[in-house]
């Protein structure tokens, strides 16, 4: 196997394994916002792949970008979370049931 080939799989172990524990884990916020830097890791991965295969800078500049992205929904959901640990006192998802304005 080459390289490439290598990066693909573990790309798409990844992205499985991060739709799988999303799917899965859907009562804590905690383990779903990692489930999400999974999966954009793996896509992430497989951009990379892609750029040293085909040898151009595009997919170096894609993966830069979900990078950043990721970085950002990491930040913001983490934000949140506290937020909701400090009023609910727990970051499960069947505490947030009600929604009032």
């Amino acid at each position: 196997m080459s390289t490439v080939e290598n990066i693909k799989n573990l790309a798409f172990l990844l992205f499985i394994l991060g739709t799988l524990t999303a799917a899965l884990s859907r009562s804590n916020a905690f383990f779903l916002l990692v489930a999400l830097e999974m999966g954009l890791l793996g896509v992430t991965l497989n951009f990379l792949a892609s750029s040293l295969y085909l040898s151009n800078v595009a997919g170096q500049a894609a993966a830069l970008i979900v990078l950043t992205l990721a970085a950002c929904d990491s930040v913001i959901g983490l934000g949140l979370l506290v937020l909701a640990f400090r009023v609910r006192g727990s970051i499960h998802f069947t505490k947030f049931c009600s929604l009032r304005g």
